[in-house]
């Protein structure tokens, strides 16, 4: 009982991988035929490094506060691909895979009520932020130009851009120890 400090230490891994696809269709009316636009966009981001954190907890017979925060310092190895058909004018892809630094911060909450020496329930709360990832939609880059007769000319690209991502939730449980 009382206050507790851990330190904490290891290596993490943790993927990003996610898609943006776009369908369209050019309705050119009884003069002209439809004409159908494809665009996928996908990225995979890979994180890992090592970690360290530390875990601040009060803990009586009754309960148990934590706050564990956490910070990976490593390496984003990340592949991203855009292809597309614009217009049904042919297929185009563009691909591209890099190592950059890549880092992790995160946030964690909880409080577990012990209801006897061998039965718990708890809740907490994480919040997790990732500075620099690159993303499906921001990566495509609409270079289409001006063309004759109230036209254009398609030309849809990759331009590999990067953003900040966070995601956070509650957790609910129980522990049953034995």
């Amino acid at each position: 009982e009382g206050f507790g400090f851990q330190w904490l230490g290891g290596i993490r891994y943790t993927n990003l991988d996610e898609n943006f696809n776009i369908h369209g269709t050019y309705d050119g009316g009884a003069a002209v035929a439809d004409r159908t636009t494809d665009i996928n966009s996908a990225v995979i981001n890979n994180f890992y490094g090592p970690e360290a954190g530390a875990r601040l907890s009060v803990n009586t017979r009754w309960f148990t506060l934590s706050a564990t925060p956490r910070v990976m310092l490593g390496l984003n190895d990340y592949t991203s691909r855009v292809s597309s058909d614009p217009l049904g004018t042919g297929r185009t892809s563009y691909d591209s895979r890099k190592v950059d630094f890549g880092s992790i911060t995160q946030l964690n909450f909880a409080a577990e009520v012990h209801l006897n020496t061998k039965f718990s329930v708890f809740a907490g709360y994480d919040f997790m932020w990732i500075p620099r990832v690159s993303r499906p939609h921001e990566n495509i880059y609409y270079n289409s130009i001006a063309g004759g007769a109230a036209g254009f000319t398609p030309d849809i690209r990759q331009s590999v851009n990067f953003s900040n991502y966070s995601a956070n939730g509650f957790s609910v449980g129980a522990t049953f120890r034995y």
